[in-house]
């Protein structure tokens, strides 16, 4: 049987795409670079935006809260901006709270009945 010229193309293009599906080649495309993100408190700020000084002051004078732990972002999305958690002891309020490279901050989350805990030493598992 003389299949028309297009309908060979066609029929071609199937068995070479099921013949593909059958090795398990699948197509990878290279997805461009995201924008780095905009200078500013980060999108998920839920309270108190200003100057890093100023919104750590804030949580000392409302809460008594005074920075535990902190370090940097290395995700490749927000590099450099510093994640800082800060607690009361006394009564277990905390506060995690984002900083971007110019020193602006914002709360991002808080919350209650806060457990401080020691540091693991070098080699121990968590």
């Amino acid at each position: 049987m003389i299949y028309p010229f297009r309908l060979r193309v066609v029929l071609l293009c199937f068995i070479v795409s099921a013949l593909l599906v059958l090795i398990g080649w699948r197509p990878t495309f290279a997805l461009p670079e995201p924008p780095p993100p905009p200078p500013g408190p980060p999108p998920a700020c839920v309270s108190e935006t200003g100057p890093n000084k100023d919104v750590l002051k804030f949580l000392f004078d409302r809460f008594h809260e005074t920075v535990e732990r902190r370090g940097l972002l290395t995700d490749g999305r927000v590099d450099g901006w510093l994640v800082e958690i800060t607690s009361d002891p006394e009564d277990g309020s905390w506060s995690v709270v984002m900083t971007n490279p110019d020193q602006i901050s914002c709360i991002i989350a808080w919350g209650e009945f806060w457990e401080g805990a020691d540091a693991p030493k070098q080699g121990d598992p968590l």
